[in-house]
């Protein structure tokens, strides 16, 4: 069974989509997680669900 803040995630994500959709037709959103730094089992699992992870010690 989904965890309730699994759901509200996910609607979260397909409402702001659909707001980019509706402001910006041609554009594609994607997620970005901006961090200083991340444990590689975290950059992982984000990157399998479709996320970008930029950790600021990098820059």
């Amino acid at each position: 069974m989904r965890s309730i803040q699994s759901i509200a995630n996910d609607l979260n994500r397909q409402f702001t989509s659909q707001l980019v959709h509706e402001k910006y037709p041609n554009a594609t959103p994607i997620s970005i997680i901006i961090t200083h730094y991340a444990r590689p089992s975290f950059i992982q699992r984000a990157e399998k669900a479709g996320h970008i992870v930029v950790q600021s010690y990098e820059w």
